[in-house]
């Protein structure tokens, strides 16, 4: 038995030293670095998702005069309204955008755009573009 304490003990402690982490050698502490977590807001990424998915009910302006408003009851959101764009967050813009209509208490005839959950990127571009349609 004691021989076997023998073969293990050091076995054990060569494990032990072979599985500790090992310091790093290499540190980057660039104070400059470009934090890539960041959302990047970029106004044309909106407009381009707003012409793809939204101008059928809000327009090519955002009026709320798209081809399909016609039938829609209530009315798209005039988004060139700017007591309304006053009198709302980023926070609230975006949950009706992601949600919809009915998910944030409002008509269910607006739909929820899910897509986005997943690309804030995109989420934020969209309301920066949406901004800028006040008047």
């Amino acid at each position: 038995m004691k021989t076997l304490s023998i073969i293990i003990l050091p076995l054990l402690l060569i494990l032990a030293a072979c599985s500790s982490k090992a310091e790093p050698t290499d540190v980057d502490n660039n104070t400059n670095a470009t934090d890539t977590t960041a959302p990047v807001v970029d106004v044309a990424v909106g407009a381009k998702f707003f012409m793809n998915t939204c101008t059928p009910c809000h327009g090519a302006t955002g009026r709320g005069d798209g081809a399909a408003s016609a039938s829609l009851d209530p009315k798209p959101r005039d988004f060139s309204d700017s007591a309304w764009q006053t009198s709302i967050d980023d926070e609230y813009l975006s949950n009706v955008i992601k949600y919809g209509g009915a998910g944030v208490g409002k008509s269910p005839v607006m739909p929820a755009n899910p897509i986005l959950n997943s690309d804030p990127d995109t989420l934020l571009s969209l309301v920066a573009y949406i901004r800028t349609l006040k008047e």
